[in-house]
């Protein structure tokens, strides 16, 4: 018999990923740059299924891809502005601040508009997984705060 998967199956699954992002997180060594891959990795995988967990949660299939952009699309317009309005109350000054300095860096202007980083990560966990073929043209800083908006629309949905 097949068991028939509930969000709160992938959710669960979700928080385990990012369980071992944060793990990783906390032993970044700067000059060891395993972890801060790995820490990329378990955070791409739980932004993902938290993602599905709210697709099933509302009852809509859910696409085997890993492009975050086209998951977020199939979410409910109440979904997405919830999540939209629970990241942007998510960036605290000191996120500004490190924008800004990547900007520099970078020598390039990021956008902090949720609806404009998906397309940016929607290869992540895959570029992330192959780093070595090419560099990351888009830095990753606001993949927690997109992370802890899917948890807690998860949350509010009662899906946890």
């Amino acid at each position: 018999m097949i068991k028939k998967i509930q969000p709160k199956d992938i959710y669960k699954q979700a928080l385990a990923f990012e369980k071992c992002a944060k793990i990783l997180h906390d032993h970044y060594d700067f000059w060891d740059n395993s972890t801060k891959i790995g820490e990329f990795m378990n955070e791409s995988l739980s932004f993902e299924l938290y993602l599905k967990a709210i697709l099933l949660f509302e009852k809509k299939e859910i696409k085997r891809t890993h492009h975050f952009d086209e998951l977020f699309k199939l979410l409910s317009k109440e979904s997405q502005d919830e999540i939209i309005k629970f990241f942007n109350n998510s960036i605290d000054e000191e996120k500004v601040q490190l924008k800004s300095s990547l900007e520099s860096i970078y020598n390039s202007e990021f956008t902090n508009e949720l609806i404009e980083i998906l397309p940016h990560y929607k290869n992540l966990f895959v570029d992330v997984r192959y780093k070595f073929e090419k560099e990351l043209t888009y830095p990753i800083i606001y993949l927690p705060e997109v992370r802890e908006a899917l948890k807690k629309r998860c949350n509010d949905l009662g899906i946890s």
